[in-house]
C-alpha cells in the first residue's frame, strides 16, 4: 500500500544475546517487544540473562556446605548455586573449589605476608607468600615450609622459554636429550650460556649396563692390564652400530706403553754372510722379545733385498759328486743365496756334494780291515773306498802293498 510505514517493533526484530554465564556458548532471544519496553525505559543494552539450558541447571542446583580448605578446620562455607553453575560451565567439574570459611578469612588480617626466596638457583629475588595462602596451608599453627615458587621475573622468563632438543654427548650417536626450560632458566641465572654435555636416554640406559673393566695387555708375555672406563666402552659400542656390547680393543698396558715409547727402530745387518744390506728392527718387535724373556738382541734375519732374491730362487736338484751314482741332492735356495752373496755373482756353480743315498751308505758302512791273501797282512779299507766298490769304480784289494810290489 502506498504510504505504508513499518513500526519500530517491526524494524528491530528479535535479537540473539549471549548467555551471561562464563563458559557457556549458548544464546537467549531478546524479542522486539522486550527491546521496545527497554528503550521506553531508556535502556539500550540487553539485560544480563541466562540461556534456557543454564537456567534449567540453575533451578536444579542446591546450596552446598563445603569444608574449609585450611587443614584442621572443621567449619564450612556455603557454595551458592550460581557459583556452582559458573564452575560447571567453565571447567565441566562439579567438585567445589578450595576456599576458607568466614572464620579463617577473618584470621587473614592477623597474619602478615612473607617474602620467600625464588626457587631458581642463583636468583636473589623473592615472591610474596600471602597471608591467605599461609592460612590455607595451616602455616600459622604449625611449621610448614613455604612452597617452592619462582619470582615474577623468573616466571616471565620461564614462560618465554621452550624445551630444546640437544645432541647427545656420545660421539657417533645421532640421538638427542631434552633441555628443559627450568634447567635453562637455572643455568642462565648461574651465568651458564651453553647447555651441559649429556647423554640421550638410549645411551644412558646402555651406560648403566656397563662397568669399568681391566683388560689384559695386547703384548704377548705381559701379564699387565689397562683400564677401559665405561664411557670409552659406550663410545665404542655406539660407533660399532650394534645392539650387543663389543669386545675391547687391542691395547698395551701403561708399563708396555712407557717401554715402547723409550725404544727406537734400529738398523740391523743382514744375516747372510757377504751381504752389506740391513733390515729395520721395529720397536714393537723389540718390546715383544723383552716381554717373552728373549732379551733385546735382534734375531738373524734377511734384509729386504735378500728376501726378494730368495723369493726368486727355487730349490735345485744337483747330481751327486760320486762317479757312477745317478742320485741327486737338493741345493736349497737359502744355501744358493749365501753362495751368491759370498761370490757376488748370480751365476754361481753349486758345490760338489754326495747325494743322500751315498751319504747313508757311508754312515752305515764303517771302515773295515781286509787281509792280504798271501801274507795275511791287514789292509785298512775306508767307508769311501767301500762306496767306490759299490759304485763299480774299484774292487776290493786282495794283496797288501808289499806283496803287490813283489809279484
Amino acid at each position: 500500500m502506498e504510504g505504508f510505514k513499518p513500526t519500530l517493533g517491526e524494524t528491530l526484530g528479535d535479537r540473539k544475546v549471549d548467555c551471561r554465564i562464563p563458559g557457556c556458548t549458548n544464546t537467549w532471544v531478546w524479542t522486539s517487544r522486550e527491546q521496545l519496553d527497554a528503550f521506553g525505559r531508556g535502556e539500550t543494552d540487553p539485560p544480563r540473562r541466562m540461556c534456557d539450558e543454564c537456567y534449567a541447571l540453575y533451578r536444579e542446583i542446591e546450596p552446598q556446605e563445603v569444608t574449609c580448605s585450611r587443614p584442621g578446620c572443621t567449619n564450612t562455607w556455603t557454595w551458592a548455586p550460581m557459583s556452582q553453575l559458573v564452575r560447571l560451565r567453565k571447567t565441566g567439574r562439579k567438585t567445589p573449589p578450595r576456599r576458607l570459611c568466614d572464620h579463617c578469612r577473618d584470621r587473614v588480617e592477623d597474619v602478615e605476608d612473607r617474602q620467600v626466596g625464588c626457587r631458581v638457583p642463583g636468583c636473589a629475588n623473592t615472591w610474596t607468600w600471602t597471608a591467605r595462602d599461609q592460612i590455607e596451608t595451616g602455616a600459622p599453627e604449625r611449621k610448614v615450609d613455604p612452597p617452592r615458587r619462582m619470582c615474577s621475573s623468573c616466571y616471565e622468563q620461564y614462560q618465554a622459554l621452550e624445551d630444546r632438543q640437544i645432541p647427545c654427548r656420545v660421539d657417533a650417536c645421532d640421538g638427542t636429550w631434552t633441555y628443559r626450560r627450568m634447567q635453562q632458566l637455572a643455568d642462565a641465572r648461574a651465568g651458564v650460556t651453553n647447555p651441559p654435555d649429556r647423554m640421550c636416554d638410549s645411551c644412558y640406559e646402555r651406560y648403566n649396563l656397563l662397568e669399568d673393566r681391566r683388560v689384559p695387555c695386547r703384548v704377548e708375555g705381559c701379564d699387565g692390564t689397562w683400564f677401559w672406563p665405561k664411557m670409552a666402552q659406550l663410545q665404542a659400542w655406539v660407533a660399532a652400530g650394534t645392539d650387543d656390547p663389543i669386545a675391547p680393543p687391542s691395547r698395551m698396558c701403561p708399563d708396555c706403553s712407557a717401554l715402547y715409547a723409550s725404544l727406537q727402530d734400529e738398523q740391523v745387518a743382514c744375516s747372510v754372510p757377504g751381504c752389506t744390506g740391513t733390515w729395520i728392527d721395529r720397536r714393537g718387535a723389540q718390546l715383544a722379545r723383552i716381554r717373552k724373556g728373549k732379551g733385546r738382541h735382534p734375531p738373524d734375519r734377511l734384509c729386504d733385498d735378500c728376501q726378494a732374491l730368495l723369493h726368486e730362487l727355487d730349490d735345485r736338484e744337483v747330481s751327486c759328486k760320486n762317479i757312477g751314482c745317478d742320485g741327486t741332492w737338493s741345493w736349497k735356495r737359502g744355501a744358493q743365496l749365501r753362495a751368491i752373496r759370498s761370490s757376488r755373482r748370480r751365476d754361481v756353480e753349486p758345490p760338489r756334494r754326495a747325494c743322500d743315498q751315498c751319504r747313508r751308505f757311508i754312515e752305515t758302512h764303517p771302515a773295515k780291515v781286509l787281509h792280504c791273501r798271501i801274507c795275511g797282512a791287514p789292509i785298512e779299507w775306508s767307508s769311501e773306498n767301500q762306496l767306490k766298490v759299490a759304485l763299480g769304480q774299484w774292487r776290493e784289494p786282495e794283496l797288501c802293498g808289499t806283496c803287490r810290489a813283489s809279484s
